[in-house]
């Protein structure tokens, strides 16, 4: 029989056979000894041999050493379900380390290509630094550029989200609003004073915070008063009172006065003032007035011109002009 590379002639010498290496010949006994071992079963009669591969093989003796070996040949399967369906799908480099009898550790598993996107990787085998992933289907992933200081991501339909150019504030305090301070600059207005509202600066100004336009009523039962703009007046004295013009005051600004004391209202004005009542204007400056002719006389004036003229756009009774 063949052992080994050599010939043995079994008439002649015997062959040890222990476990699944060939021993030395023996020269005293002529026959063989029928050795099993691990992993190997050895059964010996007259004139046969059989030696049988156990059904399950247990690693012994595998040298405490660190090997590679290139999975790339053929599938892979683990606890049978297939990992790589060919040796095309990718290059892997596996560290087996002996551990002990029958244990290997298996570590180190290293890609030598991208894994596909089809097979959960990205594709790629690097990424722009602070860049963002976006996805291609099945084609690699990615980069977006990294965007600027305040600038912020929004969507394009049908392809990849974009960076704005205006650019956006970090924080925004409670009740602030954002607004276009400039071109492609967004920065929060602040909380004016309570019951303002916000109104347009016309074309290429900025919103601001003004006073309601709606007038605020007050009641007043004093000899002078010095009015504010967007503020009505109720006339409550037993003796004339005199209303005084806001001394600034722009376009559009209004005032009203009610009356219902006794002893009426005058409306006095400041220097290079005048007020227009239909055809009648009164003499511009600090002599000029209005005045009512009866208690229950009403009249709301509007500033037509800033600071210096104001018109009555509505009145009751017959006002007396000065």
């Amino acid at each position: 029989m063949s052992q080994m590379g050599r010939f043995v002639s079994l008439n002649a010498v015997a062959e040890t056979l222990t476990g699944d290496i060939g021993g030395a010949i023996n020269p005293v006994a002529n026959n063989i000894d029928v050795l099993g071992g691990t992993n190997i079963g050895t059964v010996g009669t007259i004139g046969t041999i059989t030696i049988n591969l156990d059904n399950t093989i247990t690693l012994t003796t595998v040298n405490a050493t660190t090997f590679d070996t290139n999975v790339a040949a053929a599938a892979v399967t683990l606890s049978g379900t297939t990992l790589l369906a060919d040796g095309s799908d990718a290059d892997i480099d596996i560290n087996i380390t002996a551990k002990g009898a029958g244990q290997v550790i298996i570590d180190d598993l290293q890609l030598t290509t991208d894994l596909a996107v089809t097979e959960g990787g990205t594709g790629v085998s690097t990424m722009l630094d602070h860049g963002l992933l976006v996805g291609a289907g099945v084609a690699a992933v990615t980069s977006l550029d990294v965007g600027g200081t305040g600038v912020i991501l929004t969507g394009v339909a049908g392809a990849d989200p974009a960076w704005t150019t205006a650019t956006y504030p970090a924080t925004a305090a409670i009740g602030t609003i954002l607004i276009a301070s400039g071109a492609n600059v967004i920065t929060t207005l602040a909380p004016d004073t309570a019951g303002y509202v916000l109104t347009d600066g016309g074309a290429g100004v900025a919103p601001s915070w003004q006073a309601n336009a709606d007038m605020a009523w007050n009641t007043e039962a004093g000899a002078t008063v010095a009015m504010a703009v967007n503020n009505a007046y109720i006339n409550q004295a037993a003796g004339l009172t005199t209303f005084t013009l806001p001394a600034a005051a722009a376009i559009g600004s209004l005032i009203t006065v009610c009356g219902q004391g006794a002893g009426g209202f005058k409306i006095a004005q400041n220097a290079a003032q005048e007020i227009q009542v239909g055809d009648s204007v009164s003499t511009n400056g600090i002599g000029g007035y209005i005045a009512s002719t009866n208690q229950y006389d009403v009249v709301s004036l509007v500033c037509r011109e800033t600071d210096s003229t104001w018109q009555a756009i509505s009145f009751i009774g017959i006002l007396d002009v000065a």
